[in-house]
């Protein structure tokens, strides 16, 4: 997710503000250096809680999932891993993605170019899709979660901590489908697969019914033959 908030902001760049990949240094400081922090934050981040803190962790899978380290007791820790680690960045990725198709509409509106649905389907049936995903199963999450590290605890909040946890994981198994059916090669490559497939189990019956009928002919005239040879 952290990678992909910045993609969303990089696509800004490459689209609308291309001169910052004017020359070598700009692209070093604009394109390889922000996911090369990225990736460093999190390597650091990461083994910090789940190998330097020492603490106990609970592998109790029957209340939550059990994949959360045992620092993440620490409500201050808690607290920032859910506002700055999912709750910024997912709202980066929303906020980012349609901000740029609302750019992409108003420059087209601006120099009075016809905006063409066919052309720009994939761009926002893909954006949309992906600020969908965040949205639904990503943000309710962090709500109630805040919400309860704020102290407001009820009924309610009980219930959704119960079964929310749960909703995260709707979004790594829906991210891929909806990357790759936003890929327009990809996809006809899909369809040209499973056409070729369906064409081989329509034309496997009727060539081994051909078959068969072929045999069945020649048995036939065989027969024919010999008993013409008998009346003769």
């Amino acid at each position: 997710m952290f990678l992909y908030a910045w993609a969303t902001i990089e696509r800004h760049i490459l689209i609308f503000h291309n001169g910052l990949m004017s020359t070598r240094t700009k692209v070093i400081f604009v394109h390889y250096l922000p996911p090369i922090i990225i990736i460093v934050y999190c390597l650091v981040y990461y083994t910090t809680i789940f190998f330097v803190v020492e603490c106990e962790n609970n592998f109790d899978s029957t209340v939550i999932p059990s994949f959360y380290p045992c620092a993440s007791e620490n409500n201050a820790l808690y607290l920032y891993e859910t506002t700055v680690n999912a709750v910024t960045f997912t709202f980066i990725v929303v906020i980012s993605s349609v901000f740029f198709l609302i750019r992409v509409l108003w420059q087209k509106y601006r120099m009075h170019q016809q905006f063409q649905w066919r052309r720009y389907r994939f761009m926002i049936i893909h954006i949309l899709s992906i600020s969908s995903i965040y949205l639904l199963f990503l943000f309710p999450y962090m709500i109630v979660t805040i919400l309860n590290l704020c102290g407001l605890s009820s009924a309610i909040i009980n219930i959704f901590l119960t079964y929310i946890p749960f909703l995260p994981y709707y979004t790594l198994l829906l991210f891929p489908i909806i990357i790759i059916g936003s890929l327009p090669e990809l996809s006809e490559k899909i369809k040209e697969i499973l056409q070729y497939r369906r064409q081989r189990r329509t034309v496997a019956p009727v060539a081994l019914m051909t078959t068969r009928g072929q045999k069945i002919a020649t048995l036939f005239h065989e027969i024919l033959l010999h008993s013409d040879e008998y009346h003769c």
